[in-house]
């Protein structure tokens, strides 16, 4: 900065109109520069408050019937700029001084937002500029400060603009001059009766002369509870900073107005966040062990107040030392309050500093339910004097600080203006608030012109800076999605926020490849008329003839991107041959061309729950590569001779022979997993009867023989039973997630987004490069399907053939991950799929629900908890016997779904990062190398594994002379990125397909709710508790009371069935209050206590539950399903009656309670009474009854604990029979059983 020293002028009086400045500056060069400055006066300014001379712009005017006018100095706008933004505050004058340096000192936003409030008309601001009025300029004097000189240039134009009122005889009106600094005022207030002008502090003048505008008084309320927060958490921030750089910071007491600009900039910048730390100095910290490395992640349940720091493992090893035994540490350092972030978003790279002990506590989120704050500017909640009360835990984890940021993780996403409906009708340009559709990240605010066009939108938006003195960061608009609520808006707001960009594949993608022959009328799979290249036969191994009517696929109803097919046959030795053949993708997708460029960006194909996202075009994934059924493809084969396994997979599968390379195959047949399934179970007698039904649901050769097809896959599921069992042995797991399915119903709309495939379609619908198509009076329209959920399937769909395909995919996994490890040429470079050992605290859920119910976890090894899980349901069998055999199977998929939670994530890797054997090991299946080989149409990882195979088929052929050096797939580098994309896209997948569900579940509970179903506790909070919705296979939070007003908000006030069930006086209060604490030796029980209510609700783990769920009302993002519990308020006694009284109610909710395989079970008595042949039809049907009476009874008295069962004859055709009937969704139905019967 250059160094300025200010000088009177050495001439005589400056001309009249006229001031002169003159003043000598150094340059850089060391000279010394003397520069004289004119500043011009005059006497004609209008300042508002006289009539407008003729010919002059017209001006803002003071309201007649107002009783003053107020004159804000500086240091008030800066500190109260909200508050002068209230539509109530009018009449202000705004100095042209104090805009000069309120523009030097305030930031360019808040500048702005100043100006825009004095171009207002309607708020009646006068902008005077008293800097050019000779009566109200004042000179600068070398010896005054810039801050009193200020102080009396308001004070002189105040006392103008007194006499100009006075002269117009509106003595009514009267100056009031505001001042931010009390101190300062008090010698002026002596002079109001002489100049007649009012001098008052903000907190004064509020309370005299804004008495009757609440707003303004509550705006000024939060802005300074606001402030005096921040400093305080300020403080002990800058504290901490201070011991690490060794310098002061700012303190909080200093005060504004100073006499450089450099010195203001630097005191405003008190009340933003602390600095952070340059990178060469966080790098010597690092080094020195005072700050540490790592990941930050904000709370998904407390976003506003909680994250954590996952550290690097390096300093995670150095924290661990530091800290001892004595302290919960599991590798990630606590953030609390936004003060503490320090700017820091989720998912950047940040530097942390440990605070002292006596800050530590623990998540708040680990022991409460979060709500929402009431209002969606309110960035205080009452957690925040909830977390001050707890205190310090003994053994709470570590806390800390962001003092710097490494890597920044800024990136597009979408939001949310929040505008009120009153502001929404403005279209000027203002800065508004957004709302991002991740909670983790920080409200943000725009500048837009759009109001109007963007409310009520979901827009996309990227962050350009986030500077100190902002509490929130600046964003700028980038492109409109739609209207909220709509399916296809949402839809595309979740993917782009999980990064899943799938575009229409341009021509230029599918220069090369076939297009489809507009006059075919044949079959979908002939539409392209492709064949395959004689050239290209001669480099294969052909499998049509030697295999066939021994390759089949088998695949989900309607699947049209098939993967991969198997066979199975018996050779002239008597050993088996086992294939899988896997669609040959390398051979369309060539290396380096722009199609295998854009495949490895898309990474994998998503699924949703209405729709795919390919990562191939459809002429590939659908056609030309699936493996369709009565089509020649193709394929890249893997080949076992195994010794011959004995009925029922019994057998040690021994392995003779195994070849893998190039071939050409011929589908036989494509089943579906139920088809496949039914043909295994049923006797070969029975099939034979019903063949030609099954042979028109077998997409194959029409000349399929239906023995053939019964002999392979039993030989298949045979094969696969034997390398189940060896991985169980070695201690694969069997782990169980929660993935919600829906039946779906079509509403078609116009205009359909290119190359996606909606799901429930027909084979074929799908035309390359143009919009669905559909025929409507003879002509073509676009048309976009919305598919809205129409019931949720909770059905259980695990069979047998599920497990058998995927036992060969595994096989066929470890065999090429075996074969292209032992190459020498591209060992270190092989692509692999690594399921790291858990992180033994990720435990910590499951353990603590096993021991709820006295379950003893082994997490030692995969084995030891495969075990632990298996022998859990015999636990919790004869721990609660009055449980059905439904919820007992509720709990064991909950146990194993948790199981699931703990475990790493499976991470693509090349082989040569990795030490061989325990660094190569896959964890959940127990295999000693993985990959994925089998799924190239929707897999770009599986694509490079072919490569690398078909390399080292080629390599083996050739001689040690011949075999060239490593490049492209074969060199560890490209592989090692190729694996980080495939790991970023494959995350990301999953999300996207998760929060589809979310959303289509909302959707579902939208239209349909609100709905009572079950749920299984599996988690208690302080205020509430966590449970497993098993209906609709999901899980969901419950929140029982509010903690700011102890009011239940959780809490349904009749049963399950609409009946109220609580007194009358009580059933007339509208406001339920009560408490909900934690009591038990080990706080394993929440008891609920409404007030007036002598009897108390008692909560455990594992307790099966009523609630209502329906979905939730929020707009920024896909609301969560909203849970009330079913509080019972009934006695003891009450209850006691109730069972004995069993009515057809009872009896139809517990039908609706059986699970799948007793509805098997009655089907399986039915079929074998009505195929009795020593009984007429009559004893047939008494007995059938009989038999159905039998079964549901025996669960109905275990259930209700009634004493012994009436007559059967008054019982069973009044309940039961009805019960059987159209009124419960989960009974057997006398037409069903007949359907299974044929």
């Amino acid at each position: 900065l250059p160094f300025v020293l200010e000088v009177e002028a050495e001439s005589g009086m400056p001309v009249v109109g006229v001031e002169n400045d003159v003043f000598s500056v150094k340059s850089r060069k060391g000279k010394i520069v003397r520069i004289v400055r004119e500043h011009y006066l005059r006497d004609d300014i209008v300042s508002g408050l006289e009539p407008a001379a003729k010919g002059s712009s017209p001006t803002p005017q003071l309201h007649d019937e107002a009783s003053h006018f107020v004159i804000p100095d500086v240091n008030t706008l800066l500190r109260f700029l909200e508050v002068f933004e209230v539509s109530d505050w009018r009449d202000v004058v705004i100095l042209q001084t104090v805009k000069d340096r309120f523009g030097r000192m305030a930031t360019s936003r808040a500048f702005s937002r100043l100006k825009r409030m004095i171009t207002d008309s309607s708020r009646r601001y006068i902008d005077f500029d008293n800097e050019h009025h000779h009566q109200t300029f004042v000179k600068r004097r070398h010896n005054v400060s810039s801050k009193e000189r200020d102080l009396r240039s308001v004070v002189c134009a105040a006392e103008h603009l007194a006499k100009v009122v006075g002269e117009q005889k509106r003595n009514h009106i009267r100056p009031v001059v505001v001042i931010w600094d009390p101190v300062i005022g008090k010698p002026l207030q002596g002079t109001e009766q002489i100049h007649g002008v009012v001098y008052e502090s903000m907190r004064s003048y509020i309370t005299k002369w804004q008495r009757h505008s609440p707003v303004v008084w509550n705006t000024y309320e939060e802005s300074v509870q606001a402030e005096l927060q921040r400093q305080e958490s300020l403080e002990n921030t800058k504290k901490m900073l201070i011991e690490i750089q060794g310098s002061n910071l700012p303190s909080s007491s200093s005060s504004i107005g100073t006499t450089t600009r450099f010195e203001a900039a630097r005191i405003q910048a008190q009340n933003a966040y602390p600095p952070h730390l340059t990178r060469e100095s966080l790098q010597e910290l690092r080094k020195k062990g005072h700050v540490f490395l790592g990941k930050i992640s904000v709370s998904r349940f407390n976003p506003m107040h909680e994250a954590s720091v996952k550290l690097k493992m390096r300093d995670r090893e150095r924290l661990s030392k530091i800290l001892g035994r004595g302290v919960e540490f599991y590798g990630e350092v606590l953030i609390f309050g936004f003060e503490c972030r320090n700017r820091a978003i989720d998912g950047d790279d940040v530097y942390v500093k440990i605070s002292p002990q006596s800050q530590w506590r623990p998540s708040q989120s680990s022991k409460r339910l979060i709500t929402q704050p009431r209002s969606v500017l309110d960035s205080k909640s009452n957690i925040v004097d909830n977390l001050s009360k707890t205190g310090v835990a003994s053994r709470a984890p570590p806390a800390g600080i962001v003092v710097g940021v490494r890597k920044r993780n800024w990136r597009e996403f979408v939001c949310t203006l929040h505008i009120d409906e009153k502001s929404a009708v403005s279209s000027s340009y203002r800065l508004v608030m957004g709302i991002p559709f991740d909670r983790r990240l920080p409200r943000v605010l725009l500048k837009t012109e759009q109001v109007t066009a963007l409310h009520k939108k979901r827009i996309v938006c990227r962050l350009r800076q986030w500077p100190r003195e902002s509490r929130y960061p600046i964003a700028y608009y980038v492109r409109t999605i739609g209207p909220i609520g709509d399916i296809e808006t949402e839809t595309e707001a979740l993917c782009l926020e999980r990064e899943v960009r799938h575009p229409p594949f341009s021509a230029f993608l599918l220069k090369g490849l076939p297009f489809r022959n507009p006059s075919s009328t044949g079959p979908s799979r002939d539409r392209y008329q492709w064949k395959i290249p004689k050239n290209e036969a001669k480099k294969r191994r052909d499998l049509r003839m030697s295999l066939r009517g021994c390759v089949f696929s088998v695949d989900p109803q309607g699947c049209e991107d098939i993967d991969d097919a198997l066979s199975a046959r018996v050779l002239a030795n008597g050993n088996w041959e086992i294939g899988v053949h896997i669609a040959d993708v390398t051979h369309f997708v060539k290396e380096g061309s722009p199609l295998d460029a854009e495949a490895r960006e898309r990474g994998t194909s998503v699924y949703l729950v209405d729709r795919r996202l390919d990562m191939l075009p459809s002429v590939l994934s659908t056609d030309l590569c699936s493996l369709r059924g009565g089509t020649d493809r193709l394929a890249v084969s893997v080949i076992w001779q195994i010794s011959p396994i004995q009925a029922e997979g019994r057998g040690d599968m021994s392995i003779k022979k195994i070849w893998a390379g190039k071939s050409i195959i011929h589908n036989s047949g494509a089943v579906s997993y139920e088809l496949a399934q039914k043909i295994v179970d049923t006797p070969l007698r029975e099939l034979k009867r019903g063949k030609e039904s099954i042979s028109k649901m077998i997409d194959g050769d029409a000349d399929l023989s239906i023995e053939t097809v019964k002999k392979k896959l039993t030989m298949l599921r045979d094969a696969a039973r034997v390398l189940m069992s060896k991985r169980k042995a070695a201690g694969a797991l069997n782990l169980q997630s929660f993935v919600p399915e829906f039946e779906l119903e079509d509403t078609p709309t116009a205009d359909s987004p290119d190359d996606v495939v909606l799901k429930n379609e027909n084979p074929g619908t799908q035309l390359e490069n143009s919009s669905l198509k559909k025929k409507n009076k003879g002509k073509l329209r676009k048309v976009k399907s919305k598919k809205k959920p129409k019931r949720v399937i909770a059905e259980s769909h695990d069979i047998e053939m599920h497990h058998t395909i995927a036992e060969m995919m595994i096989f066929a996994n470890c065999t090429v991950a075996e074969k292209v490890l032992s190459s020498k040429n591209i060992s270190s470079a092989a692509l692999l799929r690594h399921h790291p050992f858990p992180d033994k605290f990720g435990f910590q859920d499951l353990l603590e629900l096993a021991k709820a119910k006295g379950i003893k976890i082994n997490t030692t090894s995969n084995l030891e908890l495969q075990k632990s899980l298996d022998a859990a349901r015999n636990i919790l069998q004869h721990g609660d016997r009055k449980s059905t055999s439904k919820t007992l199977e509720w709990s064991e998929q909950l146990l194993r779904s948790m199981a699931t939670k703990a475990m790493s994530e499976a991470l693509y890797i090349a082989a040569g990062d990795f030490e061989k054997g325990q660094g190569l090991y896959h964890y959940g299946l127990a295999a000693k190398v993985y990959t994925h080989f089998t799924s190239p149409i929707r897999r770009y990882a599986d694509i490079i594994v072919h490569r690398q195979l078909l390399e080292c088929v080629e390599n083996d052929l050739k001689s040690e002379e011949t075999i060239h050096q490593p490049e492209g797939i074969a060199q560890v580098g490209i592989v090692r990125n190729v694996a980080a994309v495939c790991n970023i896209r494959n995350r990301n997948a999953k999300l996207a397909a998760k929060d589809s569900q979310s959303l289509f579940l909302h959707v579902f509970l939208s239209a349909h709710g609100p709905i009572t179903t079950r749920g299984i506790i599996y988690s208690l909070k302080d205020n509430g508790f966590l449970c497993f919705l098993p209906e609709l296979q999901t899980k969901a939070s419950c929140v029982l009371i509010d903690d700011s007003t102890k009011e239940f908000k959780g809490i349904v006030s009749s049963d399950r069935k609409g009946k109220k069930t609580i007194s009358s006086d009580f059933s007339g209060e509208h406001i339920w209050k009560g408490s909900a604490r934690r009591v038990g030796s080990q706080h394993d029980i929440l008891r609920v206590q409404i007030n007036g209510i002598d009897k108390s609700m008692e909560l455990k783990v594992f307790n099966t539950v009523y609630v209502q769920v329906s979905a939730g009302t929020e707009t920024y993002r896909v609301p969560k399903p909203v849970l009330k519990l079913f509080y019972n308020f009934i006695s003891s006694e009450a209850k006691q009656n109730k069972k004995h009284d069993i009515t057809k109610t009872n009896v139809v909710e517990t039908l609706s309670a059986f699970k799948h395989s007793r509805r098997l079970e009655v089907a399986k008595n039915v079929m074998k009474i009505r195929n009795g042949n020593n009984l007429n039809i009559d004893e047939k049907k008494r007995k059938i009854e009989s038999s159905l009476y039998n079964l549901f009874t025996e669960q109905l008295w275990k259930e209700y604990k009634a004493p012994p069962p009436p007559k059967k004859k008054s019982f069973q055709n009044e309940h039961v029979r009805e019960a059987i009937g159209s009124r419960i969704q989960w009974a057997p139905r006398l037409e069903g059983v007949e359907q299974y019967q044929n």
